[in-house]
């Protein structure tokens, strides 16, 4: 099923697709610091582009990761710009966490010129995350959509075992 579901990501969902997010909430037994990892292992500039995009991100850590078959890692080797957001604690979200994903979110669709509101100008230090300078949805206009992706599959499946 795995496979199939692989299959279906890489042929009918990635090609339609600018960039992907990757989201992850922290398993039961993990109790993540909140971070960020981008592809390493890709074209030098879909690893470029997927850093700056990690750069927006209100979280302490990024991460160069080196994963090729991976959901994001596996995009990264299509040629796809992408990132995997690590948030969440144990398994649970505080609203603290839905705060920062959505801040994370809106930050991403502001760098990838989906909104017409523009919440920050430069990227994020390594440092936790500073508070948003709004708490407004963005607003998308048809002539600023891009094509995101956001998914949360297991880490392991691997579109190129199902073709």
């Amino acid at each position: 099923m795995s496979q199939q579901l692989a299959y279906v990501v890489e042929q009918q969902i990635y090609p339609g697709v600018d960039f992907l997010i990757d989201l992850h909430g922290g398993d039961i037994n993990e109790d993540l610091t909140p971070l960020v990892l981008f592809p390493a292992a890709a074209q030098p500039e879909v690893s470029a582009r997927s850093r700056e995009a990690a750069c927006r991100l209100p979280a302490p850590y990024r991460v160069r990761s080196s994963a090729k078959n991976s959901l994001y890692g596996w995009a990264a080797q299509c040629g796809m710009p992408t990132i995997l957001l690590e948030l969440g604690v144990l398994g649970r979200w505080a609203p603290e966490l839905i705060r920062r994903c959505r801040e994370s979110l809106h930050n991403l669709m502001d760098f990838l010129g989906m909104t017409s509101v523009r919440r920050r100008s430069t990227p994020h230090s390594a440092k936790a995350g500073a508070p948003s300078t709004t708490n407004r949805p963005p607003t998308v206009s048809g002539s600023q959509r891009s094509k995101l992706a956001m998914l949360s599959l297991p880490a392991r499946v691997s579109a190129r075992s199902a073709t």
